[in-house]
């Protein structure tokens, strides 16, 4: 799965904020829609957003599993 697939799927669920999980580098973070770039970002617990690109894979795949439960 890439970060375009994660953000389409999100997307399709209709969610407006996804759970929180714990990145990489140990901040909080969820999936945002940024309604200004008209894209999906995270967020992460100190209000900054950024691209889903900028995930690893293993970030994406904990974000699938938890829009999946």
């Amino acid at each position: 799965m890439t970060h375009e697939d994660l953000a389409n799927y999100w997307l399709s669920t209709l969610i407006i904020e996804s759970e929180k999980i714990e990145l990489d580098n140990l901040d909080r973070a969820r999936l945002v829609y940024n309604f200004e770039s008209k894209s999906v970002m995270v967020e992460n617990e100190h209000g900054t957003q950024f691209p889903l690109s900028d995930l690893s894979q293993e970030e994406i795949d904990i974000f699938y599993l938890n829009i999946n439960e």
